[in-house]
């Protein structure tokens, strides 16, 4: 069964970046309060000494449940909010598109519930944490740095500032010991905690902000774009400013295999067939010329195929960064084409072929 995950939006950080990371902790502290059928609700006081959010921490369970006599999968958000610093807890992406609201937690046999109601109809629901799966929870870890120097040559003050988040995953779910150490690798830079992960984010930011000679910025952001029993998907964000008018910014695909933790290629290529660019390319610019009056004021018309895509179970997102294939004002641009409408033109041994099917 495939987790479509919530897509958020990465070029919302070119405006202002607040997303921010998580883990959960560790097994030993749930099974304290299950027992073999009943559930602990864990009150307001609980919370934080049963999760331990961190700073710059936002942890996410994968889980699943029904509601109208319908199977769901949902993502839930636990983190701290800005304002006062209480736990914060919130459906981030769930298969129905329904809108879902959080009212309590509990454990019960080793996995989180959480009870809500729709905020259509007020009826009442379960989320329970899908400990089966090969990830059940996850967590994006961020950290900041903000650096200043006195320029006594030019009497004037120069700041860095810095922004990196990173993907944690526990080894507590079902991926082998191989698969997860490469994953590792890959996503966490070796971090065996949050802790260690914020550390070495840290020492990255401090590298960045070594020599300020100007006013500089440097943001990179992820989010989880799609995840099934198969592979995780991210967006990352990038973005740089080093002097002159702007900065600059793209967005990029890392796909990771959860079979050998393997990076998957992201080329156009490694999805569709080459002898078929001539059909791939009408399909392209008939849905840039439909999506003209939403996305951009002129007509496009594209010669080459998009350097950059992300796919799901449902759409092939096509991505284009700015300048590629209009001014800088349009910032970036994407469509997105059901899959069914490009079968056809896929590449035979192409990893994400199975999505097709």
């Amino acid at each position: 069964m495939s987790y479509p995950i919530f897509k958020n939006n990465i070029l919302a950080f070119m405006c202002y970046l607040t997303l921010s990371a998580y883990i959960l902790h560790a097994n030993s502290d749930i099974n304290q309060y299950s027992s073999n059928t009943a559930t602990k609700i864990l009150n307001q006081n609980e919370l934080e000494s049963f999760f331990k959010i961190m700073k710059g921490e936002k942890r996410l369970y994968i889980t699943k449940g029904v509601i109208d006599n319908k199977d769901i999968t949902a993502f839930v958000s636990i983190q701290h909010t800005e304002s006062d610093g209480d736990i914060s807890v919130a459906v981030e992406y769930n298969s129905l598109d329904t809108n879902l609201q959080i009212t309590k937690i509990g454990v019960r046999n080793g996995a989180l519930i959480f009870y809500g109601i729709t905020g259509e109809s007020t009826q009442s629901f379960e989320l329970i944490q899908d400990m089966k799966s090969k990830i059940n929870k996850l967590s994006l870890v961020s950290n900041d740095l903000h650096k200043k120097k006195l320029d006594y040559h030019n009497n004037a003050t120069w700041s860095c500032y810095s922004h990196m988040e990173k993907l944690f995953i526990p080894n507590e779910g079902g991926l082998r010991k191989s698969v997860y150490a490469k994953l590792n690798k890959n996503l966490s830079l070796n971090a065996m905690n949050i802790r260690g992960l914020k550390h070495i984010l840290f020492k990255e930011m401090k590298a960045q902000c070594k020599d300020i000679e100007f006013n500089m910025e440097y943001i990179q952001a992820t989010s989880i774009y799609y995840l099934d029993s198969n592979i995780i998907i991210l967006e990352q964000g990038d973005y740089s400013y080093e002097g002159g008018a702007n900065g600059n910014y793209s967005t990029s695909m890392k796909a990771y295999s959860l079979n050998s933790g393997d990076e998957l290629p992201n080329d156009i290529y490694s999805l569709f067939d080459k002898s078929k660019n001539m059909q791939l390319l009408s399909i392209i610019n008939k849905k840039l010329k439909d999506s003209k009056e939403h996305i951009y004021t002129y007509p496009l018309t594209i010669k080459d195929l998009p350097h950059t895509f992300f796919i799901d179970s449902k759409n092939v997102k096509f991505v284009w960064q700015p300048y590629e294939i209009a001014g800088r004002a349009m910032g970036v641009i994407s469509i997105e084409i059901p899959l069914g409408k490009l079968k056809r033109l896929i590449k035979k041994d192409s990893p994400y072929g199975y999505l097709f099917e």
